[in-house]
């Protein structure tokens, strides 16, 4: 849209006037010039003020030639530049005008010459004379310079505001134009000028002033004949910016005025809004309003294409191809047509149509680059019907060698190029990808060729080349949308090189570089996988769990499950395994996957012991996927399975049927080798054996080797040949270090040396499966096995740590009780009673029906006896059955009596006393009862009764234990005292403090032997035992008192 044409039209009808007004002429006096020219300039100013202007101009040229020296000349110069002006001569026109000047026209019309001779200027510049713009803009400066207070000043600025605008000078222009509002705000011509502001403006890429200046328009001249251009404009401005909300807005405003010129345009454009917009109902209604209110327009046939176009863009292609098959009656639009027509039958699958439709007198009648993009339209229907995609690839060459322009050239080279590929035909995709890199430069499908290029390496099993062609692609367009595809294809093929490291250290960079999330979710799927690879299960976990947080239904999910559901069984986490994979199943029905889904399911459910599901799942690989790959491994396994649920004549079918469909298959050995453990299980041992050493005779390496030897230790060990048994699990760690199952095999192993008889031997493999199997179920067992070898050496604390972490991890029941009762034990040799009886106590609760639950609640009654809780003690004692161990029930009844006695109950306490003497009598529980008896008695004051028991402890002084002894003595000599007896008393006093080695003892009987001495009146003795206490027994709780007493007899002294 042209803003000057229209706009100049509208100043010149306003200047034709301003001129009328002007022409009027003043008469002269009559002694001022003479009759003859004074008729003359009467008939030419006549003339004149009846607006003939062509014959005014005659008479002002032929009163000015024969009347040169008449003082009116210069102003009938000025009145034929007017005359001039409005015969559109300005040239002429603004000659006449300097002349006027020249000749010294008075001051009021030399103004008027001045203003007017630089328009006419302007127009004789804009009648295809552009060199008079720079005289026109002088003339119109010098004016407003000449005269800053002339009465034309609006009429020269606003001139000299469209002379700049059409020198090109926009950005003065617009400054002119704003001086011009500023000055003459109240002026006729201020909207012309804020119109005209806009449109300059616009035309300077200040969107949004000229915005500013249109809206402004629109608000205060909403009846202005422009008002609706300045709509339309407003609509392009927005429309420019992609705020297509708005721009329909105005669109649609413009064109809802038929009386607007463009109206019909205005609607298109408001359709071509709401196509941006994707309302294409909508538009599809705008584009087809056009017909019916402007049935003449010339953009008809643009409306219903653009109609057709909606159609298609909301999928319905139907009802798009009628109003195509009219389009394409309008020679203009009719190749466009054509297409859209194709690419409607191209979606509605149907190809043949297109091939009827663009023949080679369709192409060869449409005109460049028609031409070549109905060419590509009939190669896209050939690509269609797959087996004419070789044809495909030749029309795709044919439309690059028509295509003049370069960005359809290179599309059909790319097309050329990629369907090869497609087909394998990897050196034609090489050609035509050459060729586009050759002579294409700078195309949108540049990045694409590359791709090609690199994809027709990788096809090659050049994968270090694709690698580092796909990571140039992607640093050379950073910010194309298929960067992240690219770097996918990157990490793809260091993967498939080998190079693991590579693709875990670089994928961590480059997850969070690209954009798309699919993208990054499949490059973390690259990386778990390579961490798989390398052996680190729990560094693939999280990488692919951060996979599927990125796109957790992306292309690359189902996979992306599958190693997450290995990662976690390779961390012996199963049980998440087999979910992972559950879950993959059902949300992803259609995966390309499922066969190895349902296999690896299979595996899961076997590790877990659900036989049922995993020959489920197996089966499912068999019955729909019978040209799996993964056949003869998931009859194996399902064999395998189905050995384990105790269905050994289904599976020794399966193994059977497998050996003879696939007699040669690298799976055969090891169908032998479950054919062996068919037999071990059915306990035909020489069978078994000679079975699985065809297994191996017949290839089995690596872990499957292993597990075959396995077996075959086993049947040693049935066989009683504990050493060849654990020479061959010897020989497999030896060969097979990083065997999955070493804990199985260490744990048979210990148990050979074990039943060898080599202890030592036995312990050491158990305490090498509790350091290198962590997570093994047979660690707890071990650990048990090492901790009773560590208490049998008296290493408590070492044995209490296995026992805990076995009663922590165990599974078996009988297992739990007996590490938690041996765990008990170990607190109990190590003085931690408290501990002690907190873990008996948590036996007797855990396992109330277990074997060792009466032992358990005895010992919880020792471990609080030793705390001396002899209330609580003595509950427990007397809750229990006469324990079957001799051992246990003489000390239950022994402690039993002494807990009664401290908490002053003798006679109950005698009462246990007695039973220990009547049913134990021989031994050293016996004699520590006489010596209770003893002091019960003697607390009781009955002297005669307890010498007798303190004697009979002492009649058989190798059976009493030191202590005992010591105490019986000692109190042999407080009776000696009490019956004052003193010389008797220091004896056995003596006896105390100078055969044995008890300290606490020894003190008291020191003590108490100074006593004696003291009575005696033998102070100096006395004395001597008090310092000897004192030098001796520092810690014995007698100190103080000793050294008072000293003090006492040093002061007698």
């Amino acid at each position: 849209m042209n803003r000057g044409d229209r706009r100049v039209i509208s100043s010149l009808l306003g200047m034709v006037l301003a001129f009328a007004c002007l022409a009027t002429v003043s008469r002269l006096s009559a002694e001022e010039t003479n009759a003859e020219a004074t008729r003359d300039y009467n008939a030419a100013a006549k003339l004149h003020n009846l607006s003939s202007w062509d014959l005014a101009a005659e008479q002002w040229r032929a009163f000015i030639a024969k009347h040169p020296a008449d003082p009116r000349v210069p102003k009938a110069l000025h009145y034929l530049g007017v005359c001039l002006f409005n015969q559109k001569q300005y040239e002429a026109a603004a000659q006449a005008f300097q002349q006027s000047i020249q000749k010294g026209v008075e001051e009021n019309f030399r103004e008027l010459s001045a203003v007017y001779r630089g328009m006419a200027l302007f127009e004789a510049a804009r009648q295809q004379k552009p060199e008079l713009y720079s005289a026109a803009r002088t003339a119109l400066e010098e004016y407003l310079r000449t005269y800053p207070n002339g009465s034309q000043r609006p009429q020269a600025q606003y001139y000299l505001a469209e002379t700049l605008y059409f020198q090109g000078q926009k950005d003065q222009a617009a400054q002119a134009y704003r001086r011009f509002l500023q000055s003459f705000p109240d002026d006729g011509r201020v909207p012309d000028v804020l119109f005209a502001l806009a449109v300059c403006e616009e035309e300077l890429g200040n969107r949004q002033a000229a915005l500013k200046n249109y809206q402004t328009f629109t608000q205060r001249y909403p009846q202005h004949p422009k008002v609706n251009e300045a709509l339309y404009r407003i609509g392009e401005l927005q429309y420019s910016a992609g705020d297509f909300e708005q721009a329909e807005l105005f669109f649609h405003k413009a064109g809802a005025d038929s009386r607007f010129a463009d109206a019909d345009l205005a609607v298109i454009r408001s359709g071509d809004a709401l196509v941006q917009l994707k309302r294409y109902d909508e538009a599809a209604q705008q584009y087809a309003s056009v017909e019916k209110r402007f049935p003449n327009s010339p953009h008809i046939a643009r409306a219903n294409l653009g109609a057709a176009k909606c159609l298609y863009f909301a999928n319905r292609y139907n009802e798009a191809l009628p109003l195509l098959v009219r389009a394409m009656q309008a020679p203009d639009v009719r190749a466009e047509a054509i297409h859209w027509a194709a690419r409607c039958h191209l979606k509605l699958g149907q190809p043949q149509q297109v091939l009827d439709l663009i023949g080679p007198e369709t192409i060869k009648s449409a005109a460049p680059p028609w031409n070549v993009t109905l060419q590509l339209d009939r190669a896209d229907s050939l690509y269609e019907i797959p087996d004419k995609r070789e044809d495909a690839v030749k029309e795709y060459a044919q439309a690059a060698g028509m295509a003049t322009d370069a960005a359809l050239k290179g599309e059909a080279l790319y097309a050329a190029a990629h369907t090869a590929l497609g087909l394998g035909q990897i050196g034609v995709a090489r050609q035509y990808a050459e060729q586009f890199r050759k002579e294409i430069s700078d195309h949108v499908l540049s990045p694409d060729v590359e791709h090609i290029l690199a994809e027709c390496e990788f096809a090659e099993n050049h994968y270090d080349s694709a690698a580092q062609m796909f990571d140039e692609l992607a640093k050379k367009y950073p910010k194309n949308p298929q960067v992240g595809s690219w770097r996918v294809r990157q990490l793809t093929a260091l993967q498939m090189a080998g190079k693991h490291d590579a693709v875990v250290k670089l994928g961590q960079t480059l997850a969070d570089a690209v954009p798309q999330p699919d993208d990054q979710a499949a490059i973390l799927t690259l990386v778990g996988a390579s961490q798989l690879e390398l052996g680190n299960p729990k560094a693939a976990q999280e990488a692919l769990l951060l996979a599927l947080s990125r796109s957790a239904k992306g292309p690359s999910a189902d996979r992306a499950m599958l190693l997450l559901a290995w990662a976690y069984h390779k961390q012996g986490r199963t049980a998440d395994a087999r979910t992972v994979v559950e879950r993959m199943i059902k949300d992803f029905p259609q995966s390309t996957l499922l066969d190895r889904a349902y296999h690896e399911l299979g595996k899961y459910c076997a590790a877990l012991q659900d036989y049922a599901s995993a020959v489920s799942a197996y089966r499912q690989v068999l019955r729909q996927f019978p040209e799996s790959s993964r056949v003869p491994a998931t009859m194996c396994e399902l064999a395998q399975t189905l050995l384990k649920n105790n269905n050994p004549t289904e599976a020794e079918q399966l193994l059977n049927d497998l050996l003879q469909k696939y007699a040669n298959h690298p799976l055969a050995p090891w169908a032998r080798y479950l054919l062996g453990t068919l037999y071990y299980e059915q306990q035909q041992f020489d069978r078994a054996f000679q079975m699985i050493d065809q297994a191996l005779k017949g290839g089995l390496t690596g872990n499957e080797r292993s597990a075959a030897l396995y077996t075959q230790g086993l049947i040693l060990i049935d066989r009683k040949q504990y050493d060849q048994a654990a020479t061959i699990f010897k020989q497999i760690l030896d060969d097979n270090p990083q065997y999955p199952e070493v804990d199985k095999v260490l744990y048979q192993w210990a148990w050979a040396e074990k039943l060898a008889g080599k202890e030592k031997e036995a312990i050491a493999l158990f305490q090498r499966l509790i350091d290198t199997a962590s997570e093994s179920p047979h660690r707890p067992e071990a650990e048990y096995h090492v901790a009773s070898y560590l208490y049998s050496q008296g290493r408590y604390s070492e044995a209490a740590t296995l026992y805990h972490h076995c009663y922590k991890s165990a599974r078996d029941p009988d297992l739990i009780e007996k590490s938690v009762h041996r765990l008990g034990w170990c607190f109990f040799k190590l003085g931690q009673y408290e501990n002690a009886a907190q873990t008996f106590a948590y036996q007797k609760s855990a396992y109330p029906q277990g074997s060792l639950v009466a032992d358990a609640i005895f010992m919880e009654a020792e471990s609080l006896f030793m705390q001396n809780k002899f209330k609580e003690a003595l509950q427990l004692y007397e809750s229990l059955s006469p324990l079957e161990s001799p051992d246990y029930e003489v000390l239950r009844l022994l402690h039993a009596g002494q807990s009664a006695a401290q908490i002053k109950q003798p006679d109950r306490a005698l009462q246990y006393y007695q039973q220990v003497v009547a049913r134990f009598p021989t031994t050293p529980e016996a004699i520590q009862a006489h010596f209770e008896t003893g002091m019960i008695h003697y607390e009781r004051g009955e002297l005669d009764t307890a010498l007798k028991m303190f004697e009979k402890v002492l009649e058989d002084a190798k059976q009493v234990p030191d202590e005992t002894a010591a105490r019986a003595q000692f109190m042999l000599g407080e009776i000696a005292m009490q019956q004052k007896k003193y010389d008797d008393a220091v004896k056995y006093f003596f006896r105390v403090a100078y055969g044995y080695r008890l300290p606490q003892w020894q003190a008291a009987a020191l003590f108490e032997a100074a006593r004696c001495f003291e009575t005696l009146q033998r102070p100096e003795q006395a004395a001597k035992l008090y310092q000897e206490l004192i030098d001796n027994f520092p810690e014995s709780d007698r100190i103080a008192d000793a050294r008072t007493k000293l003090q006492l007899l040093q002061k007698q002294q």
